[in-house]
């Protein structure tokens, strides 16, 4: 109601109780989090290392092209900063650092559209409010820019500000910093850590990582008794908690890898660190110097340490060990024939909680589930094992990915709106009688890291609160428009007829008097097949004894075929599809042979020929159209 006020209750069996507050000014996106050092003074500075823009207005009539500036003013501090104009780029980066003081209110942040000396500042394109929290080491920050344009509040795109809160500096009147010296850490970092790409960490903080990962490693008392193990566990064996299939899939394995994180904390605490160690990702979406899976795991873990698991009673883990992971070309393969990039663009491209989060309700295109699955099958074993991907550490880098893509879409559409979303999709699932409300349900084995409370779906959607922030976050996807797809569809797939089985499919279309046998070199021969069109992912079977395979209903694996079948200038009714499959252990066999559903094509319901004609197929489908409304055809 105010600022600065006091009001007084009267209490039913008599007397009063008087409120009286204070509304001080702390960033309402940065609470103060009960991770944060109480003790220690607030930062002094901010270094703003890199400054980027999207989807931002042309204000001038060019069509999308614009000239743009930034210009970040204090809101409590009097400071200023500008990043040059860029010209004609409607996405620019500008990389050259800023240090600025400490605001706890915040910046102004203003987007220009440069119209030269000639006509003044140019024309606004956006402003928004940059908000740093405390204690942080390097992060992201998302600022969405609006502009009041007519009386109306437009859309005016997105900056992201790489910043670091830092301590001890002091700053002259314009910004950069002068003199003085940097405060010494507390002895104990206990801000939210930043989680990094591994391949772009420097080659101390990869080791500091692995230093840390092999502490966990360590048995207390003989084979499969290390913390490491523990946790790997969880997933699939000896533990069955994972959860796959449903709403919950993002918020249970964004518990998993906290728990992991939070021992590589301590580990690094009794290795001499801080304790500021987060858990890197894996950025499979893109190749860094060269590598695909990350080369330091390879170096670091060729084979399964001695002692991890009780290899008696591993089974394919114990007998194997890692000698079964993929090399970086067969995995690069992978991800282009299963066009793992545009599944995750078309998953950021879904607004709705409960259609992004799972592959349950997402049946006619991608939820994060399919890049997930995807990476799994890419891989080779043990990832390609729902019962033993977890005993190899790429699972928690693949995860902390998959994680960082998820929560560009809760960022996207904001916590609040994800959280309620899930809320009233929860609740309408809880009122029918063969099914449960998943939001008041624990996220199990996993504690609050703050609070040691049982783990909600609803806390799951604040990092900061949990105790780490991304070093960047996945570029939303840009609008276009593309060619309606045709799928090859593997509908209704149910886990309990897997029976422990994953499968990556290979999808081959050709036309139907076509003359055809599988290579017999098996997947690393199949890119090259004329016919070949592209791969899909099932990942997780198990049995009866699996409480989630029992709960989650059947579901869609889609393999987008359209510029096959352009490239043989073929329609659909005139292709035959055949699929090879090969399962988590490296055995292929036809789709026949399997438990998984019969292939179908299905696309848009008019195709069109070469010069936009109908096609014999077209036909088909509106006689069947008319026959279905009641008239005769």
């Amino acid at each position: 109601q105010a600022a600065n006020g006091t009001k007084s209750y009267g209490l039913s069996r008599g007397g009063t109780v008087t409120l009286s507050w204070t509304i001080t000014g702390r960033p309402q996106s940065a609470p103060a989090s009960p991770l944060a050092p109480v003790d220690a003074p607030g930062p002094q500075t901010v270094t703003i290392s890199r400054v980027s823009a999207s989807r931002l207005l042309a204000r001038d009539g060019r069509s999308g092209v614009v000239d743009p500036y930034v210009v970040l003013t204090g809101e409590s501090v009097d400071t200023r900063a500008q990043w040059d104009r860029k010209t004609n780029d409607a996405t620019p980066i500008w990389d050259d650092s800023k240090v600025v003081p400490f605001d706890s209110e915040g910046y102004k942040v203003e987007l220009w559209d440069d119209d030269g000396p000639s006509k003044g500042t140019g024309d606004l394109l956006g402003t928004g409010t940059l908000r740093v929290p405390d204690y942080t080491p390097g992060m992201s920050v998302p600022v969405a820019l609006t502009l009041n344009y007519k009386g109306r509040e437009l859309n005016g795109g997105e900056a992201i500000f790489v910043v670091a809160a830092q301590g001890g500096q002091t700053t002259d009147g314009g910004g950069e910093a002068s003199g003085g010296g940097t405060r010494s850490p507390p002895l104990v970092y206990q801000g939210p850590v930043v989680r990094k790409e591994i391949r772009k960490m420097s080659s101390a903080e990869q080791q500091r990582f692995i230093a840390a990962l092999k502490e966990l490693m360590q048995n207390t008392s003989g084979p499969q008794t290390s913390i490491y193990a523990r946790i790997a566990g969880y997933h699939g064996w000896p533990n069955d908690f994972c959860s796959h299939g449903q709403e919950t899939f993002p918020g249970w394995h964004r518990g998993y890898l906290i728990e992991l994180e939070q021992e590589l904390k301590k580990a690094d605490l009794a290795l001499g660190g801080d304790g500021s160690l987060g858990l890197p990702y894996w950025d499979w979406t893109q190749e860094v110097n060269g590598e695909v899976l990350p080369k330091i795991l390879r170096e670091e873990f060729p084979e399964l340490p001695r002692g991890l698991v009780n290899e008696s009673e591993a089974g394919n883990l114990g007998s194997r060990g890692y000698s079964r992971l993929n090399s970086d070309e067969r995995i690069r393969q992978e991800l282009r024939s299963a066009q793992v990039n545009s599944q995750v663009e078309q998953c950021l491209s879904v607004a709705e909680h409960w259609m992004h989060a799972s592959t349950r309700f997402n049946r006619q295109g991608y939820s994060l589930e399919s890049p997930h699955n995807s990476i799994h099958m890419a891989c080779g074993f043990p990832m390609t094992s729902l019962t033993y991907a977890a005993f190899h550490p790429v699972f928690f880098l693949h995860h902390c990915n998959v994680d960082r893509i998820y929560e560009r879409h809760v960022q996207t559409e904001t916590p609040a709106e994800c959280a309620e979303e899930m809320r009233q999709r929860q609740e309408e699932l809880g009122r029918k009688s063969d099914d449960k409300n998943r939001y008041i349900m624990p996220l199990v084995p996993f504690k609050h890291p703050a609070t040691g409370r049982d783990l909600m779906p609803k806390d799951t959607f604040d990092t900061v609160a949990l105790g780490y922030v991304y070093d960047e976050l996945p570029p939303m996807p840009a609008m276009q428009m593309r060619q309606a797809p045709v799928f090859v569809a593997f509908t209704k797939i149910n886990v309990m007829d897997l029976c422990f089985k994953s499968y990556m499919m290979y999808v081959f279309v050709m036309p139907k008097d076509a003359t055809w046998s599988p290579a017999a070199g098996g997947p690393d021969e199949f890119f090259n097949d004329p016919f070949f069109a592209g791969s899909g992912a099932i990942f997780g079977g198990k049995d009866v004894k699996c409480k989630n395979c029992q709960e989650r209903g059947p579901y869609n694996v889609l393999v987008e075929v359209q510029d096959s079948l352009a490239k043989q200038q073929l329609n659909r009714e005139d292709a035959v599809v055949k699929v090879m499959c090969e399962d988590e252990n490296g055995l292929v066999k036809p789709v026949e042979e399997t438990s998984i559903p019969a292939p179908v094509m299905v696309g848009a319901l008019f195709e069109g020929g070469a010069e936009g004609e109908l096609t014999q197929g077209d036909v088909t489908r509106i006689q069947d159209m008319l026959n279905r409304f009641g008239y005769e055809s």
